[in-house]
């Protein structure tokens, strides 16, 4: 009926100006035909060349694909972090987790800077940074970055969360170093848990990462 059309007619005028000027809105910032997520997609590469199917990878929001979850909480964004600083969550599971999985891989981002300082140090002293980074987010890797203060005499003990394969790289000199009584030569294979680092000679900075990290940031 003609009445029918009427309020057919105004409902859709209606709608057209409800929506239409936010859809807009959101084209203008987002343009269909371009490319938004050219940053992402490097560091999902990046993440998918450093790890085997079977690895786990932590991150705060998920950005990591076609990898397995390295802890129960495979989100920690505002909720899940208020629910760690009241203990609502507990630091020592997530903890857990890690060790449990072996995590080789973090994507360390603004999230994960306001973690309750037992975890927050836990990552920063189990990990090192690649230097890879897409915005926020850097790519960390299983690791232990020591400088000469943390040597008693020339010895030090390096606490690994993953078994894997590592490289040992040096800035500011050519120091022999053996690894559990073996002389470094090339990258090895080491089991999850406590080392020991005899360094002999003097050096700037030493790293032992997991290898499959062409680079990494030596702080």
């Amino acid at each position: 009926s003609p009445a029918r059309l009427a309020w057919a007619a105004l409902a859709a005028l209606l709608l057209f100006g409800v929506c239409v000027p936010p859809l807009r809105a959101v084209l203008r910032k987002m343009p269909p035909l371009s490319d938004q997520w050219a940053d992402r997609r490097q560091i999902i590469r990046y993440v998918l060349a450093l790890t085997s199917p079977n690895d786990s990878v932590f991150d705060s929001y998920g950005l990591y694909i076609f990898r397995p979850h390295a802890t129960y909480h495979y989100m920690l964004v505002t909720g899940q972090l208020a629910w760690l600083r009241t203990g609502l969550m507990r630091e020592m599971d997530i903890i857990n987790d890690l060790r449990r999985s072996h995590c080789k891989v973090v994507i360390f981002s603004r999230f994960l800077v306001e973690l309750p300082p037992t975890l927050l140090g836990f990552l920063k002293s189990h990990y090192v940074s690649t230097g890879f980074h897409e915005q926020d987010r850097v790519v960390l890797v299983a690791g232990k970055v020591i400088q000469p203060p943390d040597l008693e005499g020339n010895r030090a003990s390096v606490s690994l969360i993953a078994s894997a394969e590592y490289a040992v790289r040096v800035q500011g000199g050519t120091p022999k170093v053996h690894i559990d009584g073996r002389l470094y030569r090339a990258p090895l294979f080491l089991e999850q848990g406590d080392h020991h680092i005899v360094v002999e000679g003097e050096f700037g900075s030493l790293a032992i990462f997991y290898s499959r990290a062409s680079a990494i940031q030596f702080r």
